[in-house]
Parts: C-alpha cells; structure tokens; sequence
C-alpha cells in the first residue's frame, strides 16, 4: 500500500494526511491515484460522519509533481490521465456530503489550491502562503481551480491571482473569502470543528454542505425543490425530532415565565436612550428565541443520542432526491 497519504478512521471521522514531506506534498502520477481510491472509498462509506484533510511536513500542499512529469518520460497524454484522477477525487468529496474540514500550513500552490480547496471549511496558520504560479511554467489551472477558486473569492480575485505573480499571506486569504480562519495551531482547531460536526447535527451540517455545493451549478428552482424535499426528510429524523421538540420545550417555558419588572422611569416604547426604539433592550419574547435556541440542544430534560460512530436511521443519501 502506498504511503504518499495516509488514511485513518476514528469513528466517525476519515483523516486523510498528503505524506511526501521532502516534495512539499506535491502531487505525483502514483499520489493522483491514491487521493482519488480514498476519496471514493470514503464518499461511499456511510459510517463517515466528516473528514479532515491534513499534510505533513513544511507545507500543505506545491500542487502537481512538476519534477516527477519532467522526469519521467511523460507526456501529455500522461498529463491528462493524470489530472482526470485527482479531479475524481476532487468531485467525489465536493459533491458528497460529507463536511471537510482543512488544516493548512506554509505553501499553498498551483493545484495545491484546488486541493485545498477541496474541504468545506479551511484553517490556515498564521503564516501560510498561496500562490498560483501555473503560468510560470507555461501550464494553464487544474484540479479544480478555475472553479473553487473563483466560487471562493470571487471572479476578479481569482483572475488576479491567476495572471499575476503574487502571494497571498494568510491574513489576505482571510479577507478574500480563501480560508475560513487563521490559527495558531491550526491541525488543533481542525481537530476541534470536526470533532463539533460529530458531536452535534451531524446529519443537517451534511445536508447544509450538500445543498450549498450543488447550488453552485443548479438552476435556483431546482435548488429550492432540493431544499424542500431536504429539510422534510431531515424533520422525520430522530435527530431532528429530538431537537426540535427541545426547541419548543424551552419556547414555551421561557414565553410562560413573567416579565420582569419595568425599571423605574421607564415609559412604554422608550427604553433606550433618547427614546429610540432602535436603541430599546431586549423584550422577553426575543430573549425567550435566543434562549430556545441555545437550549434546543439536547440537555439533561431532552437527552441527546450518542456523538455518532455509524451512519443515522436512513444512509446519507437517503435524506435527498
């Protein structure tokens, strides 16, 4: 079995590490087919509840194994072969529903950025770089690029970053709309938002990833029926069940307890200062809503199930059309 990346599952959660170090996880011929073999293997495993994607050594990810195509004889029809692969891998988990989470750090090149941006949610550390550099070696983008980067940041960003040579540090990628957030550590606070997928709705953050990656390339009304048809399926779930009738526990409770007192002075419609509505505090109703919606997480009235190691009642894919 090849080692160029790791696979472990942990319950519920599939780590998939790029392991070639000494080529800063550049994407070789061999890599290319391992990542689209696990990508497949895990998309169709209904027991993964979310993945995490992770590299090993100074950076995440220099994008294809230039040195390795102009060393090995290929050409370019080894090329295509090559990128049709990754791109299995690509489209098997952005269309899955399956949340991925990112852990990112150093260099962030090329292809590299499709891979990246591959995962749903992607934590950088504070001093990760990304650059494209294709042309730089005369090759045009691949492995997703000239769709997730510009449905990430934007058409004109992404054609910035594309025709020119420029860095982007991680604090730029932020503001971009490139990565979710910037970390310390950032294979901690992965760790972490997995680890809150799995413990929570698992099953809805699922389907709120699915229905967000297809809308990209659906029609708007084919979009709302998807939704429509989704959130029923998800509503005859045990999970949610649970939920919302925890929701509507702690409605009625905090709607039924008595408002408290007026303070002294204070006249009907003038809470706040100046006698600005817009300036007024809370009232009970809308304290009563943000309550409820704190607490129609299962507590100790309304017991939630088990963080899941196995698929829900119905298989993920049950829950849509």
């Amino acid at each position: 079995m090849s080692d160029s990346i790791l696979y472990v599952r942990e319950g519920a959660l599939a780590r998939v590490t790029f392991n070639r170090p000494s080529a800063l996880n550049a994407m070789g011929f061999e890599m290319g087919r391992r990542w689209r073999d696990l990508a497949l293997e895990i998309t169709a495993d209904p027991g993964v509840g979310t993945a995490l994607l992770d590299a090993r050594g100074p950076a995440f990810c220099a994008g294809g194994d230039v040195i390795e195509m102009a060393s090995s004889g290929a050409d370019g029809s080894d090329v295509t072969a090559a990128a049709e692969a990754i791109h299995a891998g690509i489209r098997a988990f952005v269309e899955s529903d399956i949340p991925v989470v990112a852990a990112v750090q150093g260099a962030v090149a090329g292809g590299g950025l499709g891979l990246m941006l591959t995962a749903d949610y992607v934590i950088a550390a504070t001093r990760a770089r990304f650059v494209s550099r294709y042309a730089n070696i005369g090759l045009s983008p691949d492995l997703g690029v000239s769709t997730l980067l510009p449905a990430a940041v934007g058409q004109t960003r992404a054609l910035r970053l594309l025709l020119q040579d420029e860095t982007l540090d991680a604090e730029t990628a932020l503001d971009w709309g490139l990565v979710s957030e910037i970390a310390d550590d950032p294979a901690q606070r992965a760790e972490e938002v997995a680890a809150f997928w799995l413990a929570n709705a698992t099953g809805a953050f699922a389907q709120a990833k699915r229905l967000v990656r297809a809308g990209a390339r659906r029609a708007f009304a084919e979009n709302l029926a998807d939704e429509a048809r989704t959130i029923g399926a998800r509503f005859d779930t045990p999970e949610a069940q649970i939920r919302v009738s925890a929701f509507a526990a702690a409605s009625r409770v905090k709607t039924a307890a008595p408002a408290a007192p007026a303070a002294p002075g204070a006249s009907e419609g003038s809470r706040g200062s100046g006698g600005s509505r817009g300036a007024e505090t809370p009232d009970a109703s809308s304290e009563s809503a943000i309550s409820a919606a704190s607490a129609a997480a299962p507590s100790a009235a309304a017991p939630a199930p088990e963080p899941p190691t196995a698929p829900e009642t119905s298989p993920r894919p049950q829950e849509h059309a």
